[in-house]
């Protein structure tokens, strides 16, 4: 707590009127950073482009990214395994964020017109193969191929005619 109060420009006590310890530091942050990319998720679903490519470029956002960056980060075993349990509501709520946007954009989009489940059960398959993805992937690519993959089984691409 000495050095992220040191990292603040805040002296230990005021640190602790606020965060009581390291844990509600990191939920902390962990809470802002979903809030972040949620709107970034929010942006990217009105761009102008097919429901594919907006899941793709979600996608990109919500699960390639942070792994990347997790992947490169010195501290990556310690953090992915903790399983970051303490946060876990934080992430729930994310998560559950996440699927609402994404089913709305898959009804909007008219991709129910074909038959198959509903538009929130192929936003939670999206969502929920991602994270499983995280934990088979062998690399970046691997991640960002494997959700390709599922987003083009789940929301198959329109005829264009």
């Amino acid at each position: 707590m000495e050095d992220v109060a040191r990292q603040a420009g805040l002296s230990r006590p005021t640190l602790y009127l606020s965060f009581p310890g390291k844990q509600a530091i990191f939920c902390a942050v962990v809470e802002a950073g979903q809030d972040r990319l949620l709107r970034e998720v929010q942006g990217i679903l009105q761009r102008p482009l097919t429901l594919h490519d907006r899941l793709v470029a979600v996608f990109e956002a919500w699960s390639v990214t942070p792994f990347a960056e997790l992947s490169r980060s010195p501290a990556a075993d310690e953090l992915a395994g903790d399983g970051f349990t303490f946060a876990g509501d934080i992430f729930a709520d994310g998560l559950a964020r996440l699927v609402a946007l994404l089913a709305e954009a898959i009804a909007d989009d008219g991709v129910l017109l074909t038959p198959g489940p509903s538009a929130l059960a192929r936003a939670r398959v999206l969502v929920g193969a991602a994270r499983g993805f995280k934990e088979i992937a062998r690399d970046v690519e691997d991640l960002r191929g494997l959700i390709a993959e599922q987003i083009t089984l789940t929301v198959p691409p329109r005829d264009p005619r």
